[in-house]
């Protein structure tokens, strides 16, 4: 009876709570840092052949999952954001894995705007197709985002 009266107090015991797992130091890994750039566009006049760019102040993001940078035992994911320039332009400054290539999801906030057919302007909503790009360490990157549109009164 002692022997099983030990053993629940034991059990009992080692069933308390345990604190959550802290987060992962990012900056204590040391990685390389890389650079994204690219041009974000949209068509936003039907009529005209040349790149129309997505409207300065547009906000772009970065995302790469810590386990893509190398770091194991984590679920979180690095993110950055970047805003779209007057001529279409951005930069994303991002760390990389220290050996082999490392892969970053781009996407970004959508728009409003007004879509010129050659006849009359429709508003529109514009969204981001998104891609992806791929840095080898402390490399460079580039890419071109793409908006399309659909009718703002869906």
């Amino acid at each position: 009876m002692a022997i099983l009266a030990l053993i629940t107090s034991v059990s009992l015991t080692s069933c308390s709570k345990e604190d959550p797992a802290e987060a992962v130091n990012f900056e204590s890994f040391n990685l390389p840092t890389g650079t994204v750039s690219g041009i974000a566009h949209a068509t936003m006049d039907g009529t005209s052949s040349s790149i129309q760019y997505a409207p300065s102040g547009t906000k772009l993001i970065l995302t790469v999952p810590y386990s893509s940078l190398g770091i194991t035992g984590s679920t979180e994911t690095y993110v950055t954001e970047a805003t779209v320039g007057s001529n279409g332009t951005f930069t994303f400054s991002t760390p990389t894995k220290k050996d082999g290539s490392t892969t970053v999801t781009i996407s970004g906030n959508s728009f409003k705007a007004d879509y010129y057919n050659g006849t009359d302007r429709k508003p529109r909503v514009y969204k981001t197709l998104g891609g992806t790009a791929t840095l080898q360490p402390g490399g460079n990157a580039y890419i071109m985002v793409e908006y399309g549109s659909g009718s703002l009164f869906e």
